[in-house]
């Protein structure tokens, strides 16, 4: 399944859901372990040249666990569980002509006896953690405490500096000037979305920038004024003015009425919708003309282009302005954050790792000590949920990449560009095509898994019938009016290869049904669209009837039903709609006790009890379930 072992070697896996990515991960992860202990110049144990990374902790943790799993059933040579399978059968698929089973199993217990006696070099973690672990190492270099922490409460810790901000612009007059600058120009940016809690926008800029900048290591910067502004607007609306008599006043010339309006709206730039004036995309005068109009002339073609590229300079001008205080306060921001949270505290915000790490890596003159220990130590590098990898942490590991399969080792890459969930925090699926590019001078395979070992036939058929190609080109065209061949291109080539096959095992099991909700009207007309409150309630009435359909076949237990929604506010509604009706449920909502109907009863009754004029304590309580029994 993983294809043959040579050196150097870069070998690319694109896992579909469910068609057995760990389990390819696991016998990579074997495989390359025998084969470096078969090497007479190999360490006695061959865990310390591999690594294996991930994103997240649940599934390094779940990638250990299959590794250890593997291991012990080699050594004790027994299969799967629910199989007839042996893991040491697949090994030797591989390595039958040059190794026996004693070898293997042998080789298996040496090196799962070093794990049990030194863990650490079992190196099977997340991406942050490697990062960690260089960053640890070069910490004088970067002027970061020795004994720093990682932390992933970033939401709390800039909470914390926006507390202190808070308090120094009631004591520094120079913080306040640039609070106050900041408001002006937020409130004039908003407009009617303005928010009125401080703290609240503020934190919501500070967030976003902090996102966009720590994903892709590019600093913010901040314009400086000196700009003629003032005679870039004059010479608009001089042009704008000559332009509106030449459309008023010449015989045979005539203009869309609103485009009229919107060019005397242009004359001041008052009341002037720069998002919404889309005639002022519009490349050609001769487009905003009436179909009866005669032809626009030459000269005021030009000056309709003239007047694009001005106001094309005053947006800019005019945001780079008003922008600049959005910086000048998150620049406050960070220093306070590097005083309060780095230095006071000792703690690195997870987002400022790879930032942090990548800083020392573009200096031309120096490249961190523990790179040279580690591209000696490590020759083989597995990485999973490739398609989720920023060009910021790709380019921290690429070193020691580059080094490894220069003496020889090999990258297993698994991923699967149409399950990337974190492009909004920088995540390139196109950098699976990119490594096959650059490094077209050493060996590349590509293996794709399309065995749905997870689902039946019907459900199968269900998804390939969805992410088909002529499928997702109408959805295009839906989604996007005039959409290019390119546009269609980008969608439907992530999914060019989403067509699956199910197990023979698995014919003719799963069932797929799609219900579009929408109420009727009095006059049983559908409408077209809802309020919030009436989504839930129509939503709400038709899934407690379909769960209660479903228990009454006495088919499934209520644990053998899994319910997925999109968002959190959406599995707390589904969860209450659930324990009204009896249901068992678990989910992180009924993990809290004080979410439980009866706990909320109780409280309602000893809140009525503190107060007897809180009516709506006591109601709570008399119309609950605890009170009628």
């Amino acid at each position: 399944m993983t294809g043959p072992l040579s050196s150097p070697q870069i070998l690319t896996v694109k896992s579909s859901a469910g068609t057995g990515k760990t389990y390819t991960l696991a016998l990579r992860y074997l495989q390359l372990l025998i084969n470096e202990a078969m090497k007479k110049s190999s360490p006695k144990n061959s865990i310390v040249s591999i690594v294996a990374i991930t994103f997240t902790n649940k599934a390094a943790a779940e990638m250990r666990s299959r590794i250890i799993e593997w291991m012990k059933r080699v050594i004790l040579d027994i299969p799967f569980a629910h199989s007839t399978q042996k893991p040491i059968d697949a090994i030797m698929g591989i390595h039958a002509d040059t190794i026996t089973r004693t070898e293997v199993i042998e080789a298996v217990k040496k090196n799962f006896e070093a794990i049990l006696k030194n863990f650490y070099d079992f190196k099977v973690g997340t991406i942050d953690s490697f990062v960690n672990l260089i960053l640890k190492a070069s910490a004088f270099k970067l002027n970061l405490p020795p004994d720093f922490d990682i932390s992933t409460e970033s939401s709390f810790y800039i909470d914390l500096v926006l507390q202190e901000a808070f308090q120094r612009i009631l004591e520094e007059k120079g913080i306040r000037k640039k609070f106050d600058r900041f408001i002006y120009n937020y409130i004039e940016i908003e407009g009617e979305s303005v928010s009125w809690i401080p703290k609240m926008f503020l934190k919501e800029v500070i967030y976003n920038f902090w996102q966009e900048e720590t994903k892709e290591n590019k600093r913010f910067t901040q314009s400086r004024g000196g700009r003629p502004i003032q005679h870039i607007r004059e010479s608009i609306a001089q042009d704008a003015q000559s332009l509106l008599h030449y459309l008023t006043a010449t015989k045979g010339i005539e203009a869309n009425k609103r485009f009229i309006n919107a060019l005397e709206n242009l004359l001041s730039l008052q009341g002037f919708d720069f998002k919404g004036s889309s005639y002022f995309k519009k490349e050609n005068l001769q487009t905003l003309l009436n179909k009866k109009s005669g032809q626009a002339d030459g000269a005021y073609e030009i000056l309709w282009q003239r007047i694009q590229t001005s106001l094309a300079r005053f947006v800019n001008i005019v945001a780079a302005s008003r922008f600049s205080s959005y910086i000048e306060i998150y620049n406050l921001f960070k220093k306070m954050l590097k005083d309060e949270i780095t230095f006071r505290k000792r703690l690195i915000l997870i987002e400022e790792l790879n930032a942090l790490l990548q800083t020392i890596v573009d200096r031309k003159e120096f490249v961190p000590e523990i790179y040279y220990a580690l591209s000696e130590q490590y020759s083989h590098f597995l990485i999973d949920e490739f398609q989720d990898t920023n060009h910021l942490q790709w380019k921290n590991m690429e070193i020691l990449v580059e080094e490894a399969l220069s003496r020889g080792g090999t990258l297993f890459l698994v991923g699967d560009k149409k399950q990337a969930i974190y492009r909004w925090r920088g995540g390139h699926p196109e950098l699976i095509d990119d490594i096959t590019t650059r490094y077209a001078s050493y060996p590349i395979s590509v293996i794709k898994l399309d065995t749905n070992y997870r689902s039946g036939e019907h459900i199968v058929r269900f998804n390939n019938t969805v992410f088909y190609e002529g499928n997702l080109t109408d959805l295009v065209r839906r989604a996007i009016k005039e959409a290019t061949q390119e546009e269609i291109k980008d969608v439907t080539g992530v999914f060019s290869e989403a067509e699956q096959k199910h197990r023979d095992l698995r014919a003719g099991e799963g069932y797929v049904y799609v219900e579009n909700i929408t109420p009727v009207e009095e006059e049983d007309e559908r409408k077209e669209s809802l309020l919030k409150d009436e989504q839930y309630e129509v939503t709400k009435k038709r899934f407690v009837n379909l769960i209660q359909e479903i228990r009454k076949r006495n088919v499934f237990d209520d644990r053998e039903i899994a319910v997925l929604v999109r968002r959190r506010e959406e599995a707390d509604f589904i969860v209450k709609a659930l324990l009204e009706i009896g249901a068992g449920v678990e989910s992180e909502f009924t993990v809290n006790i004080k979410n439980h109907p009866s706990v909320q009863e109780a409280i309602s009754f000893l809140q009525f009890i503190n107060d007897p004029d809180d009516d709506l304590s006591f109601a709570a309580f008399i119309t609950g379930k605890i009170f009628t029994r």
